[in-house]
């Protein structure tokens, strides 16, 4: 997953663990963590340092989350087009 490969840069396996289990816990997955305030997202990663990568980490869920609302409104727009008759001339 994307958050271990952030958290394990420059920082030993062992120590990365426990702040991955925790920030798992509290966004366990991308809509959470976009949704999340950046100081929520920050105190979460306290202790681990580098904190822009928190930022960016949260910037790129909040993309994900966008992209998915959007497919997600085209996909429900198609199948609604589909399921409604066409006109026909007379």
């Amino acid at each position: 997953m994307l958050v271990s490969e952030i958290m394990l840069q420059q920082t030993r396996v062992e120590a990365v663990i426990p702040f991955y289990q925790a920030f798992l816990a509290r966004f366990p997955d991308a809509a959470t963590l976009a949704g999340a305030a950046e100081e929520d997202v920050l105190t979460a990663w306290a202790g681990l340092g580098y904190y822009s990568r928190a930022r960016n980490l949260r910037a790129a869920a909040r993309r994900v989350a966008s992209w998915l609302i959007r497919s997600a409104g085209s996909a429900s727009s198609a199948s609604a087009n589909a399921d409604t008759p066409t006109p026909r001339r007379r």
